[in-house]
């Protein structure tokens, strides 16, 4: 289990591990939006290129990435694919 460590946490333990399965992208292009989005921030899924998405196992200790956030983080319950919130936070130990 990867274990990460959010900018942001909603009374979550921080840092937190988690499955390598969710869907995660590398931070490095996306982290104007989130800077952009003020505080809690977070990117939304409607904004990431697909060719960009992995699973958060394959990241290495030290990457910086957007986690998906759970299925009611979204901020737009009409379009909750489209506005599923991802959540910024380093990796700081390795899958398995």
């Amino acid at each position: 289990m990867p274990t990460v460590i959010f900018n942001v946490t909603f009374e979550l333990p921080n840092p937190r591990d988690l499955d390598p399965e969710p869907l995660a992208v590398p931070a490095a292009g996306y982290a104007h939006l989130d800077d952009e989005a003020g505080n809690p921030g977070g990117i939304m899924r409607i904004e990431i290129n697909p060719a960009d998405i992995r699973q958060l196992g394959s990241f290495e200790v030290g990457d910086e990435v957007f986690v998906e956030g759970d299925a009611d983080d979204v901020l737009d319950d009409d379009e909750p694919e489209a506005t599923r919130i991802w959540w910024r936070g380093s990796v700081i130990e390795p899958a398995g």
